[in-house]
């Protein structure tokens, strides 16, 4: 009996396949930038944010509309490939840091060449940080205070 197939080393680890960043806080809004390595993309339906600590009020996560795709394991479901922009709303009167921890979970453009069950073709291919959605915290200091205008 041959060796399990573990090709995982032909996959990026999650940190560098999917790199979010804070690109600006305002009293209004927190605006994050997911940029995805080329090759791998994000489930839509897998986004979710929280504060750290957890009382602080976040609005509902904008993303924009995804591209659909017919997923092995997901089924029919909206993904997104290179740049994705996202907002976090926020209460009036929210001027202090806080952390936000954004969960997400993503995969390899590449499917399983072995038709067998999803998960079991999935453990063999990809690292198992990347079979179950992941969670980053980002730090929002407190909005900068809008500059007067030169005249």
């Amino acid at each position: 009996m041959g060796a399990p197939l573990n090709n995982s080393r032909d996959f990026l680890p999650v940190a560098e396949a999917f790199v979010p960043s804070l690109v600006e806080r305002t009293a209004s809004s927190v605006k994050l930038r997911f940029v995805n390595a080329e090759g791998y993309y994000l489930y839509r339906h897998r986004f979710s944010v929280k504060s750290e600590p957890a009382g602080i009020a976040l609005g509902e996560l904008q993303l924009p509309a995804g591209k659909h795709k017919q997923d092995e394991y997901f089924g029919d479901v909206e993904v997104y490939y290179g740049v994705l922009d996202l907002e976090v709303p926020l209460p009036a009167g929210n001027n202090q840091a806080f952390t936000l921890l954004l969960t997400y979970q993503a995969a390899p453009t590449r499917g399983c060449a072995i038709r067998q069950k999803p998960h079991a073709c999935l453990s063999r291919l990809l690292p198992e940080a990347s079979r179950r959605p992941q969670t980053r915290r980002l730090t929002t200091p407190p909005p900068t205070a809008a500059q007067p205008k030169p005249r």
